[in-house]
């Protein structure tokens, strides 16, 4: 039974050994096929042999490879995955220049995850002593990360010190004075302008399509309520038609505060991609 066991162990080690043996004079094929698949844009199967070469050697490949391993992640839209990778990729990468690629890109997939305050930390991080190229790509990062925190005033002083000419500094002001005047919308406002008159709080916010549908249907069900409780009883008008007047004017309402927000979150949206467009344009 002793000698059975002993047998099996050895067989054991030897099949390992084997393994390790097999992976190692592999390992430099499967990255030359990782690699013609990244240069190809085929990133989900460049994951895959990035992956099995991390699998089986952590410590020579590491710094090599995640980097395009992150970039094969952020390329697929898997951007949670992207900035782990890329976090990991910083650790063990010695050139400074290349670190401070590395914290822009998982920037870029915090921001793609909405994730505000983590990509702050991530820039806030970055050194004093940047080049004058990495200081422009670090104040355009601030002025999205602001403007996504909805702190405007922040992200315009960022975002000014990214032009280097007047006229285009001139224009960003103009679109940042355009957001001042959406912030003023308020869903608090156009809900109780909706309850004191249905459909005001809709026009309020301009959205005068729904405003209008709410005041006639609401004024509707309004008129039939009153009309029925005349002609036949204040029960029958409470019965049958007040339930109907009620839905709308409630309704009414509570759409008013939730189209508001809706209006003023894509009028911002538009606003930011105008920013990013007039970006371009100086670069250009």
């Amino acid at each position: 039974m002793l000698r059975q066991k002993q047998g099996i162990c050895l067989l054991l080690v030897f099949k390992i050994a084997f393994v390790l043996n097999l992976s190692a004079q592999d390992i430099e094929q499967t990255l030359a096929l990782a690699n013609q698949q990244y240069e190809k844009a085929q990133y989900t199967q460049a994951i895959s042999y990035y992956q099995r070469i991390l699998f089986f050697d952590k410590k020579n490949y590491n710094s090599q490879i995640h980097h395009r391993l992150a970039n094969c992640f952020f390329n697929t839209g898997n951007y949670e995955k992207a900035a782990e990778s890329y976090d990991i990729a910083w650790y063990s990468e010695e050139n400074d220049s290349i670190k401070t690629e590395l914290v822009f890109k998982k920037t870029s997939s915090l921001l793609l995850q909405n994730k505000f305050q983590f990509a702050l930390i991530e820039i806030l991080n970055l050194k004093d002593d940047l080049s004058i190229d990495f200081q422009k790509r670090k104040e355009f990062y601030s002025g999205i990360i602001y403007f996504g925190l909805e702190d405007f005033v922040r992200s315009e002083s960022h975002f000014k010190l990214v032009f280097s000419e007047k006229v285009f500094v001139n224009e960003l002001e103009k679109l940042f004075k355009k957001n001042q005047k959406i912030e003023k919308l308020n869903p608090k406002t156009a809900r109780i302008l909706s309850m004191v008159i249905p459909g005001l709080g809709q026009f309020y916010s301009g959205d005068i399509k729904n405003g209008i549908n709410s005041l006639l249907l609401t004024g509707l069900f309004a008129y039939l309520y009153v009309n029925t409780a005349i002609n036949f009883s204040f029960l029958e008008g409470y019965l049958i038609v007040f339930p109907w007047f009620h839905r709308y004017y409630t309704g009414g309402y509570k759409r008013a505060g939730i189209n508001t927000e809706k209006i003023k979150s894509n009028k911002r949206a538009v606003i930011y991609q105008e920013i990013i467009t007039l970006i371009e344009k100086s670069n250009s």
